[in-house]
């Protein structure tokens, strides 16, 4: 028996079974529904699990609620939304929390007006369970729920005697983000952070760190300024993170001078937390202390903060370019944890040319021969970012052989490193080499290569390399054609011949608007060379192109032909097809 038929004749024993008149078998059916999910959610089968909801027995409702939750969108009908909202309603408050679960997995398509408000009068409910999951149903629901009356009732929920319900206020209304920043959130918020539970805290904190730069004033950020102090490791973590979340209006010095100090704590947590917060700061953190304090960090005894550390640095970009910090991240290449090895490749690379010393570049080259392929990846990253400086004979030689490893990241991203060395890296073995890799099976492998081969310009312009750029126009992927386009546009007069012009012509009607752009884009840059009549001719068509980009791309390839463009047909057609909203773009072809 095929597994279609199986699940056939097992779906047509569990509706039996929900007609039968023990509770037990019947909720056991619907546990087993459940654990279905939403191959389960036929018609049928939905139908009778709306009627198990009104069950006499309370354990039966419970578990067709839990089934229809797991069947999720599938089972959000209106019918099924409609009785789901009724049981928020039951005398069990075990029917009426799995109710609240049930409406939260369907997310926004259950978000009806009529749901939410049994949502929110459920946040009220006296068995705390309730109310939580209310909290949680309503945070699921995403940004259909932020309504003000349902952020009024969640202020309210703040201030409920459960902790559970305070701490599900406090996460729904981070999940609402901007949209529930007002200014009595954010002061109910500024007060829980204040709480006497460590968990309330700690998801205010968060909660005012998703309301991003909205919810960044002077005293919430002295407020979280004041949790970095508290004294739960989870609470000062969460304070960590919100000011690293209001990023770049949190980067005072006192907010600096806290987080440095926090760099220094004993609880490994805060130590990561605080280099990720001054990470996210980037450049308006990097003052010399911050840069040594994290320097520093690269040799703490946790693999964790010494990650963060590597990451600080380097979205502290070339202001955190000193020798001690290039020394001490050069170590961090040769870490026991493969995680802070790539976290220390990608900080140098992100440093880039400050950062391409033969000092840096050497171990980078080893790098490319890490086991880890992250690392590898990372590597060949790094040294793209380096650009031309890093492009010695060895690194080439490297990233060539990159080009056969087996992981499809790294020749993708070793082809990405040649061609961002450009012409200095144009050998005509790397230009053989990139012909190959033309050929990968992957994707977005073949797609870097086009890419890097444009990036060599006019060395890269040979006659094999024009052929597969040539064919690459006819290519079924339309990011593939417009690639080759994009390398075409790059190698310039060089590319101009006959059948390049004759393959563009073609690729003024492709499909894709991306193709047609870029072809008028290459037509244009070929200038006088490419301006036949029959190329003329078509690019008068393309000002009609149903794609606004390709019509002002016609117009300004028409304007580089010069005298050959500027006959008395081309001007009219542009006066009469443009108007005069694009005639200023086209004017240097008549003058």
């Amino acid at each position: 028996m095929g597994d279609q038929a199986a699940t056939s004749e097992l779906l047509h024993r569990l509706l039996t079974a929900l007609g039968n008149s023990d509770p037990r078998v019947k909720s056991t059916a619907c546990q087993a529904l459940a654990k279905i999910g939403e191959k389960a959610a036929t018609s049928e089968v939905i139908n009778r699990l709306i009627s198990a909801l009104g069950d006499h027995d309370s354990w039966v409702s419970c578990k067709a609620c839990e089934a229809l939750g797991k069947m999720g969108e599938k089972a959000a009908t209106s019918e099924v939304i409609n009785r789901l909202s009724s049981a928020l309603g039951d005398s069990d408050e075990s029917v009426r929390r799995r109710a609240c679960e049930a409406l939260g997995k369907m997310g926004e398509k259950a978000a009806t007006s009529e749901v939410i408000n049994r949502l929110i009068g459920a946040l009220k409910d006296h068995h705390s369970w309730v109310s939580w999951k209310a909290c949680e149903a309503l945070g699921k629901m995403g940004e259909k729920a932020p309504t003000s009356e349902v952020i009024n009732r969640l202020i309210s929920a703040l201030g409920n005697s459960d902790e559970s319900v305070r701490r599900r206020a406090c996460e729904t209304l981070g999940k609402m983000g901007e949209k529930a920043a007002t200014s009595e959130v954010i002061n109910r918020l500024i007060s829980a952070l204040g709480d006497t539970n460590r968990w309330v805290r700690s998801g205010a904190c968060e909660a005012l760190g998703k309301m991003g730069e909205k919810a960044a004033t002077s005293e919430v950020i002295n407020r979280l300024i004041s949790a970095l102090g508290d004294s739960d490791i989870f609470v000062t973590w969460s304070a960590c993170e919100a000011l690293g979340r209001i990023s770049e209006k949190a980067a005072t010095s006192e907010v600096i001078n806290r987080l440095i100090s926090a760099l220094g704590d004993s609880d490994r947590s805060i130590r990561s937390g605080a280099c990720e917060a001054l990470g996210k700061m980037g450049e308006k953190a990097a003052t010399s202390e911050v840069i040594n304090r994290l320097s520093s960090a690269l040799g703490d005894s946790d693999e964790s903060v010494r990650r963060r550390a590597c990451e600080a640095l380097g979205n502290m970009g070339e202001k955190a370019v000193t020798s001690e910090v290039i020394n001490r991240l050069i170590s961090a290449l040769e870490d026991s944890d493969g995680s802070v090895r790539s976290s220390a490749c990608e900080a140098l690379g992100k440093m880039g040319e400050k950062a391409a010393a033969s000092e840096v570049i050497n171990p980078l080259i080893s790098a490319l021969e890490d086991n880890d392929e992250m690392i590898r990846w990372r590597a060949c990253e790094a040294l793209g970012n380096m650009g031309e400086k890093a492009a010695t004979s060895e690194v080439i030689n490297r990233l060539i052989s990159a080009l056969e490893d087996n992981d499809e990241m790294i020749r993708w991203r070793a082809c990405e490193a040649l061609g961002k060395m450009g012409e200095k890296a144009a050998t005509s073995e790397v230009i053989n080499r990139l012909i190959s890799a033309l050929d990968d099976s992957s994707r977005s492998v073949r797609s870097s290569t086009y890419e890097a081969l444009g990036k060599m310009g006019e060395k890269a312009a040979i006659s094999e390399v024009i052929n597969r750029l040539i064919s690459a126009l006819e290519d079924n992927d339309e990011m593939i054609r417009w690639r080759a386009c994009e390398a075409l546009d790059k190698m310039g007069e060089k590319a101009a011949t006959s059948e390049v012009i004759n393959r563009l012509i073609s690729a003024l009607e492709d499909n894709d608007g991306m193709v047609r752009w870029r072809a008028c884009e290459v037509l244009g840059k070929m200038g006088e060379k490419a301006a036949t009549s029959e190329v003329i001719n078509r690019l008068i068509s393309a000002l009609e192109d149903s794609d606004g980009s390709v019509r002002s791309s016609a117009c300004q390839a028409l304007g580089k032909m010069g005298e050959e463009a500027a006959t008395s047909e081309v001007i009219n057609r542009l006066s009469s097809v443009l108007g005069d909203s694009l005639n200023t773009e086209c004017a240097d072809i008549s003058n």
